[in-house]
């Protein structure tokens, strides 16, 4: 075994996208990110700036190995995108 319980070989990660004509599920290829700080400053701008509802959050993917976004339960307030607004601040300061 390599280690790596993540990593599978070239599986392509899905998510829900329409039902078709026929009833059939679409499907659209999820956005795959290299790194967990990558991911995670994607969910950061888009839970500071984006039309979410719901906050974004970064997660290491058991069948592609990358990192991808995915929805949370929780709802976004004005408040909640504030902070995400300082992180993105913050962040950007430490580069």
């Amino acid at each position: 075994m390599s280690g790596n319980k993540f990593k599978q070989t070239n599986m392509k990660c899905t998510t829900f996208k329409y039902i078709g004509e026929n009833g059939e599920k679409i499907e659209k290829p999820k956005k795959q990110f290299n790194s967990e700080e990558e991911a995670f400053k994607q969910a950061c701008y888009y839970n500071a700036y984006g039309n979410t509802i719901h906050k974004l959050s970064a997660y290491k993917c058991w069948s592609c190995g990358k990192w991808h976004i995915g929805r949370t339960p929780h709802v976004l307030t004005q408040e909640d995108r504030e902070k995400y607004k300082q992180r993105l601040a913050e962040l950007s300061k430490n580069r």
